[in-house]
């Protein structure tokens, strides 16, 4: 291509204005300038849709590595495919072993809640007076240690 742009300089140099000719070999330099033109065009474009050029993923750090792979839409479907088929794995393992515990397991006796929490209130109020009575108010001024068995 740098010959052809060369040759195409050269008569456009070599051209006398008053020749015959002139006129025809203008058009044929127009003619190889817009080829030129084209051949640019086309090779930008070449060079964009080219896939890109492989990473060497043994250089990249763990965290450029992890952005790399969740960048490729590819890399992406494989995970949620693999975490999904992963949890569907773990949940048909276990699925035998909750229907045998549901079908045979003892289930809790309801219970009701009391309509009254009069008793149980004055339960904690008896508790905090005994503990403020033994202990005092504020914060404990010594640490407790267990004893220990000498």
């Amino acid at each position: 291509m740098l010959r052809l742009d060369h040759y195409a300089r050269q008569q456009v140099q070599r051209l006398d204005n008053s020749a015959r000719h002139a006129s025809a070999v203008m058009a044929h330099v127009n003619d190889l300038q817009a080829l030129l033109a084209a051949v640019e065009q086309y090779e930008q474009a070449a060079l964009a849709s080219l896939p890109p050029a492989p990473v060497l993923v043994g250089n990249l750090s763990p965290a450029q590595l992890l952005a790399y792979r969740e960048a490729d839409p590819i890399y992406r479907l494989g995970w949620v495919r693999g975490h999904k088929a992963g949890v569907a794995q773990g949940q048909r393992a276990a699925e035998p072993a909750m229907r045998l515990y549901a079908q045979h397991a003892p289930l809790p006796v309801p219970t009701t809640p009391p309509t009254d929490y009069a008793a149980l209130v004055q339960q904690v109020r008896a508790f905090l007076d005994q503990m403020t009575q033994r202990y005092g108010t504020g914060p404990i001024t010594r640490p407790y240690y267990a004893p220990t068995a000498a």
